[in-house]
């Protein structure tokens, strides 16, 4: 059991930093106003009474939310990746060490190649598990604003400002 711990320690370490918070970008998105413009670029925050849309070089456009028509976003598949990583990469470690304290012979500390063999296989498992949460996560995703009721209308801001990279900004 303490071989167990010491690969499953020694694993998470390893792969830690990797797992980390880091600032993410917002979907791209496609805003269409009521008058027929085009607003492109990533979706930097939904604010009660605005969006704001980050340009190509850095320029923000704010957009009116009672002016917009239709939000279309490409939905990041970041979260889902990273997810599935976890998911994954945990699910591949448990397997391997089950595997490894069955054919144990209970003496001794794991040898290299066992840990080498556990730290591949559950890399590989992060690997397909990030392949399946992005398929699953990514996609585009249209919403038509105009004529909704203030209440539906606040209820999907809610639900844009998850795709936002400020999805605090209110």
């Amino acid at each position: 059991m303490k071989k167990i711990l010491a690969v499953t320690i020694m694993l998470t370490l390893v792969l830690a930093p990797a797992l980390s918070a880091k600032e993410r970008p917002g979907s791209a998105a496609v805003l269409t106003t009521k008058a027929g413009q085009e607003i492109r670029g990533e979706l930097y925050a939904v604010k009660r009474d605005a969006f704001v849309i980050a340009g190509a070089q850095g320029e923000m456009t704010t957009v009116l939310a009672g002016d917009v028509a239709r939000v279309r976003l490409n939905k990041r598949a970041g979260r889902s990746t990273r997810t599935g990583a976890i998911i994954g990469g945990a699910a591949g470690l448990g397997l391997m060490a089950a595997a490894y304290a069955a054919n144990s012979d209970g003496g001794g500390s794991p040898e290299a190649g066992e840990i080498l063999a556990i730290a591949g296989l559950t890399a590989l498992s992060a690997g397909v598990g990030a392949l399946i949460g992005r398929a699953a996560g990514g996609g585009t995703k249209t919403v038509e604003m105009a004529g909704l009721s203030r209440a539906d209308l606040e209820r999907i801001q809610a639900k844009l400002r998850k795709q936002a990279r400020v999805p605090s900004l209110i």
